[in-house]
């Protein structure tokens, strides 16, 4: 079964990278330039999958400067928004 796919959209590259370089598991999220279709400006996102989502949150409820909020892929290739909301 393929896992889902998401993006943790951040206001710049540098609270991407901060995020990012917190990942304990072997496989960090990859760095990409926001899909223009979720911000129309310049943001990065870290994109990661279903099993990596509950250590995201663990993450960014502890560093939430410069987070936007976190968007699922969604099957016509589009993205929807879960929460930018993380305080519980």
């Amino acid at each position: 079964m393929k896992s889902s796919q998401y993006l943790a959209v951040f206001q710049s590259l540098s609270y991407a990278g901060q995020i990012r370089n917190r990942f304990w598991s072997a496989n960090k999220p990859e760095i990409i330039k926001t899909p223009k279709s979720i911000m129309g400006g310049c943001s990065y996102s870290l994109i990661f999958y279903q099993q990596q989502l509950n250590e995201m949150i663990r993450l960014l409820e502890n560093r939430k400067k410069g987070f936007i909020g976190i968007f699922k892929a969604t099957s016509n290739g589009r993205y929807e928004e879960i929460t930018n909301d993380l305080s519980g």
